[in-house]
């Protein structure tokens, strides 16, 4: 793995003596466990919101949805560029709708690690009734 993608973000890395020294540690886990924070903090983070990026994150989900499905290309755009720009480590980005009611919407995600073998990361996310947006593995 190239020096530039280390496991884990710096705060990550001060912060071992509190992990579970049950928990997996392999290079790979930790790559993919900090990356999956990463993308639950920038998409849930709303534009304006992180002062020394303003441009960071993606807008209330709710907003994205009430034309939805015409708004599918937008969100698509947004949540694509979104992780484009603040998460990368992933390369090849991809978003799968997989389904919406009403206000609720599951997209996965499939990129590819940006380590040089081009692994594959897939993940779904869930956007829930508040606008929070979940991701999981």
């Amino acid at each position: 793995m190239p020096a530039a993608f280390p496991p884990q973000s710096i705060l990550e890395r001060l912060g071992r003596g509190q992990r579970d020294p049950a928990a997996p540690s392999s290079p790979a886990f930790l790559l993919r466990q900090s990356i999956l924070r990463n993308l639950a903090i920038v998409l849930n983070t709303r534009p304006g919101s992180a002062a020394a990026q303003p441009e960071m994150g993606i807008p209330i989900p709710q907003e994205l949805l009430r034309d939805y499905p015409a708004s599918r290309d937008t969100i698509e755009s947004v949540v694509r560029r979104c992780i484009g720009v603040y998460e990368p480590r992933l390369q090849a980005i991809r978003i799968e709708f997989l389904e919406s009611t009403g206000m609720n919407l599951r997209l996965r995600i499939q990129a590819e690690i940006a380590d040089g073998d081009g692994e594959p990361f897939v993940i779904d996310s869930f956007v829930q009734h508040d606008g929070w947006m979940d991701v999981e593995p």
